[in-house]
């Protein structure tokens, strides 16, 4: 389409579509003075095409109100929002952020006027407990409201935005750690007025405004390690967090960028006991009202990662098994601070199907079997023999942090 002659559409509908080679889409739509207009776009978490989409929303003389080409939030994908300065028309314009495109680049726009929050704090918590939930980032600020983390939630988990003009289209990440929540107190941007806390812990919060730094205190023993992770982008903040361990008199004992990604890890082995400071900064000193960030504080746990060969970038890896046949997997087991000999499981298999295994010795691949005494079926690992091994190893299983549900892309994000 063109601008001149845009696709009308009305707010609160969801339109599905495809970009070809310099191709540009325009959509229309009619909006009163003081409503909220939000776009958000699926396109790389569809998992078709490498499609890398951008967002505009222009006004009636064709100037660009707001854009969006990557949001945290949505990886590669969109997301604009803006408060309607006059009644009248508004387009959204959609194309491939180079001008590239194909038949394959597939997508699923959604307009209306329904709430689209950047981040949410806590970020985290204990299936069954009730939060003091902060919504941030609508264009329309901030909200707030008591939340209960359903007792049944299972990772991946995330949290939908409501309000009395709709529901977010997808979900906020939320991390289920078990882990008591500690929030900020403003102001937290120097030592002396560090809030106090005790680990094991969740510190959540905010980097505000530009040079923003947040600063909690914690007593620590020597010898007592802890595994200290910042988790920004795997709560799909904008936040490029530095991490930070300070003696209470004065000079840092500890610091880390990157590990692996944005997010920043660290393991912690007190030299002395006494009271240390976290410190929590962007990388670039930049501040904004969605930087949010969860910094994990816990003891040392063994931990395992268990991982299946990656057969085709974003789709689920199943395995078929013939009537009367077998089929083998290999898995690849990844330790940390614990040895031994595992032994996998898998519980709950369709009638007629068998699983064998031998012990996994050392880091060596474990060969499964599976065997089928009637017509063919399609079995697909969901993880639960993971999870299972993770535990009959007196192991805790890896929890990837990150990996929004409903079409996140596998193989991005922050692993603990």
């Amino acid at each position: 389409s063109e601008f001149a002659t845009p696709q009308q559409v009305n707010l609160d509908v969801t339109v599905n579509g495809f970009v070809n080679n310099e191709d540009v889409d325009y959509y229309v739509v009619e909006a009163k003075k003081g409503e909220r207009i939000t776009a958000e776009i699926e396109g790389i978490r569809l998992g078709n095409f490498f499609f890398d989409p951008v967002l505009s929303v222009l006004d009636k003389n064709r100037f660009e109100l707001t854009a969006c080409d990557d949001a945290a939030l949505v990886w590669q994908d969109g997301v604009v929002s803006i408060i309607a300065p006059e009644d009248g028309q508004y387009t959204i314009m959609v194309r491939e952020s180079a001008f590239g495109g194909n038949g394959a680049c597939t997508y699923r726009l959604h307009v209306g006027r329904f709430p689209r929050p950047t981040a949410a704090i806590p970020s985290g918590g204990k299936p069954g407990e009730t939060i003091a939930l902060r919504w941030l980032g609508d264009v329309l600020g901030e909200r707030s409201e008591n939340y209960v983390i359903p007792a049944d939630a299972t990772v991946p988990f995330g949290l939908f935005a409501k309000d009395d003009k709709g529901v977010s289209p997808s979900p906020n990440a939320f991390v289920l750690d078990g882990l008591t929540n500690v929030m900020e107190v403003e102001p937290n941007d120097a030592p002396a007025n560090a809030p106090v806390f005790e680990t094991p812990a969740a510190l959540n919060g905010v980097i505000e405004k530009d040079g923003d730094i947040d600063f909690f205190k914690f007593a620590a023993k020597k010898g007592q390690q802890l595994d200290i992770h910042v988790l920004g982008r795997g709560i799909r903040s904008q936040l490029d967090p530095v991490l930070s361990i300070h003696r209470e008199d004065g000079g840092t004992v500890a610091g880390n960028d990157d590990s692996g990604g944005p997010d920043s890890y660290l393991r912690f082995n007190p030299p002395a006991d006494g009271n240390y400071l976290v410190s929590v900064r962007d990388h670039l000193n930049k501040g904004r009202v969605d930087y949010a960030y969860r910094v994990q504080l816990e003891p040392v746990h063994p931990r395992l990662t268990l991982g299946l060969p990656e057969r085709r970038q974003y789709f689920d890896i199943t395995t078929s098994v013939a009537q009367g046949n077998r089929m083998a997997i290999l898995v690849s087991a990844q330790r940390k601070d614990f040895g031994g000999e595992l032994l996998l499981d898998m519980k709950d298999l369709p009638a007629g199907l068998t699983f064998e295994t031998v012990p996994m010795a050392g880091s060596d691949p474990c060969r499964r079997a599976g065997r089928c005494d009637r017509p063919a079926d399609r079995l697909q690992d969901s993880g639960r023999g993971a999870r299972r091994a993770g535990h009959r190893a007196g192991a805790r299983p890896e929890q990837r942090h990150g990996v929004g549900p409903y079409g996140t892309p596998h193989g991005h994000g922050h692993h603990r």
